[in-house]
């Protein structure tokens, strides 16, 4: 089944410091690109009869817009592991 999450960003300014110029001249560009990974554990039953534990990964890339404070763009990569 298909189910959306909601949560909250959390931004660590300290990884920012290492190319403060690059985050400066994307902030005054008005966008800045950044990456996201999720991973999820958990269990899932197959077929309703075998319980397996099971990873979902989901790792994206997108734009956050300066001014409006919003996601102008994004794209994920979406993975199971059983």
């Amino acid at each position: 089944g298909d189910a959306d999450v909601r949560l909250a960003l959390t931004l660590q300014a300290d990884r920012f410091a290492g190319d403060v110029a690059q985050l400066i001249a994307d902030v005054e560009a008005g966008s800045l690109p950044l990456e996201a990974s999720t991973r999820i554990p958990g269990r899932v039953a197959v077929f309703g009869v075998f319980k397996r534990h099971a990873v979902a990964y989901s790792d994206c890339s997108f734009v956050l817009g300066v001014a409006e404070l919003g996601v102008r763009s994004q794209e994920c990569r979406d993975h199971t592991k059983l």
